[in-house]
């Protein structure tokens, strides 16, 4: 409009400049149409883009109402019905100038699921790559859109109005937040439910969405919890991501300063805080944090049905530990050491993988073979784990397993001393440890311990327990897990602990009378 206007003035100069007073209404007349005609030829011709760039058109500014009532029958069907992302032109890809004009100043911000939302009244729009309000510039587009009412609008009522929605989907583990998705008019619309309050409707994919934030390819949302998407663990590929500390999560590495990490990460399955940090569980993983460091990170990979000949296709030995699972720390003073942990159910595979971030320090575990079982190696972490998760064994013998005495006798040699008591229960005995089988299974294998207070040993040790009291003494029982065939009882005397046992059983209250 601006071009042309700019055209016919030039026009009209010139033919003023060129004009003599004693000239005719009929030249007149004849150069308006001389005019007219320019002009026609003009505007039969398309600008260029280059032109439409120097002399852009300016139209009048549409105001929207910032008012929406996402109850209304209108509303419903005139929302689904636009065929943009948005709502009444307010729309991805517009700027923070632009919706200003629309809608006025801004009303304030909130922190939702999509990043740093911007409310405009009822709207709620996300600005890309905008994380903090002074980041806002008049240039900033829009990336989302929704609408987010302000008065508190109960769910029952939101469900009345919309009707049975599709699909519904937990985004919290607690399930106080859900997700629900409609199709109007040929439509997707996804609803945001939080404690039985409507948070927004959108026509964003809420999933894609959620999976954009995490801001890492190989990071998904699954009931709005992070999940890690692996690539082929068992592959030497692999192997040498996690065995040089290169694997990673959004850029971040253990021994890394945690940053902003658990933020981006968002919400967390469960949280638990310890003498070595705060671990924060996620969908297939965990990051421990220690003094605003990553101590450590967990890969949980028992669903990537992982080849037990892990060492094998990594091309690296587990160091000797005396424990089924494997510690790699060839070089000492790299800052890093992995444990990979076995799948100890009925199919053989690999369930976890952990990186620390320091060289591992602390008594190995062979000592559980050959010495006494000293304070300081009762009250180590990789010993803790080894007896609560029953990875303890003797010659690869645990407890529970499926075998004879005498089979187990001519694995690991002739027994220091060999009983049957008054219930026909055979056990053997190699220095401070006891073996006992019934019925072909070995039962339980128990662990004379001396010189630990049972008060710091439940502390060390950081899991739930229960306290049985009886005539022998005091039991503290592990048994978090009552389906995993097995659990463990620690007698101690005066708050001293006497012996550590790994039944190969869930917990059973007549185990504390056997008298073996």
């Amino acid at each position: 409009m601006r071009k042309l206007s700019l055209v016919i003035m030039g026009t009209s100069m010139i033919m003023a400049a060129c004009g003599n007073d004693s000239e005719s209404k009929k030249e007149e007349t004849a150069s308006e149409k001389s005019s007219e005609e320019s002009v026609t030829l003009k505007t039969e011709k398309p600008p260029t883009e280059a032109q439409m760039t120097e002399n852009p058109v300016t139209e009048e500014v549409k105001k929207v109402n910032k008012t929406i009532d996402i109850m209304s029958e209108d509303l419903i069907n005139e929302f689904t019905k636009d065929k943009g992302s948005g709502y009444q032109g307010i729309e991805p890809g517009l700027t923070y100038s632009q919706i200003k004009e629309m809608l006025g100043a801004y009303d304030g911000t909130a922190e939702m699921l999509g990043g740093l939302h911007v409310k405009f009244g009822d709207y709620a729009v996300v600005f890309d790559g905008v994380t903090e309000e002074n980041q806002l510039s008049d240039h900033t587009k829009i990336k989302y859109v929704f609408i987010s009412p302000d008065e508190t609008l109960d769910a029952s009522e939101f469900f009345e109005a919309w009707g049975k929605e599709d699909s519904r989907e937990s985004i919290s583990p607690s399930g106080i937040s859900m997700l629900y998705r409609y199709t109007v008019n040929g439509r997707s619309v996804d609803a945001l439910i939080h404690s039985g309050q409507v948070v927004w409707v959108t026509k964003h994919d809420m999933k894609q969405v959620m999976n954009e934030h995490a801001g890492d390819e190989n990071i998904s949302m699954e009931r709005g919890i992070a999940h890690y998407n692996y690539p082929q663990i068992d592959s030497r590929e692999f192997g040498q991501s996690v065995l040089s500390n290169s694997f990673n999560i959004m850029g971040y590495h253990a021994g890394d300063d945690a940053g902003d990490l658990i933020e981006k990460l968002g919400m967390y399955e469960s949280k638990e805080d310890g003498d070595q940090g705060s671990v924060y569980h996620y969908d297939n993983f965990s990051v421990m944090i220690n003094d605003n460091k990553i101590y450590a990170i967990t890969l949980n990979v028992l669903e990537e049905n992982v080849s037990p000949d892990i060492q094998e296709i990594w091309g690296v030995q587990s160091e000797n530990t005396g424990s089924e699972y494997m510690r790699f720390d060839k070089v000492k003073d790299n800052g890093f050491y992995v444990e990979v942990y076995p799948y100890m159910g009925p199919t053989a595979g690999i369930s976890g993988i952990t990186i620390y971030r320091e060289n591992y320090a602390g008594p190995s575990l062979e000592q559980a073979d050959t010495g006494r079982f000293t304070k300081e190696m009762i009250l180590n972490k990789d010993f803790a784990y080894s007896i609560l998760s029953n990875d303890y064994n003797i010659a690869g013998y645990h407890a529970g397993d499926n075998a004879t005495l005498q089979e187990v006798i001519e694995a690991v040699g002739e027994p220091d001393s060999r009983h049957q008591n008054e219930n026909g229960v055979e056990y053997i005995e190699y220095g401070l440890k006891r073996m006992t089988f019934i019925d072909d299974k070995l039962e339980f294998i128990s662990l004379d311990v001396t010189e630990s207070d049972i008060d710091e040993l439940r502390t060390a040790w950081g899991y739930d327990y229960q306290i049985i009291n009886s005539e022998s003494g005091e039991y503290t029982v592990y048994d978090t897990n009552k389906t995993n065939g097995y659990h463990v009882e620690i007698l101690s005397l005066n708050d001293q602990v006497q012996s550590i046992t790994i039944h190969g059983d869930n917990y059973k209250k007549n185990h504390l009378w056997w008298g073996v």
